[in-house]
């Protein structure tokens, strides 16, 4: 009976804290949340770069190599 009691008691401050706490805490850790989403973004642009950066280097050295071997075959017949 002790338990339950407690238990009713333990949910009646928390019905009365957390409308208060609440906010108050969502206040405190939106600046954080804000931050990490913020660095999300600047990750996902610096990927992005990186990806045009070796998608380009991939493109020059195809075309780099397909001029070798149009060149190698124009050279053996």
């Amino acid at each position: 009976m002790r338990r339950y009691a407690t238990a009713i008691l333990a949910a009646a401050v928390g019905l009365v804290v957390a409308p208060v706490v609440a906010p108050t805490l969502g206040r405190l850790l939106r600046p954080v949340a804000k931050q990490g989403i913020k660095a999300g973004i600047a990750i996902f642009e610096s990927g992005k770069v990186a990806a045009a950066q070796f998608t380009e280097s991939a493109s020059d050295m195809a075309a780099e190599a397909r001029h070798e071997l149009s060149r190698r075959d124009t050279t053996e017949t």
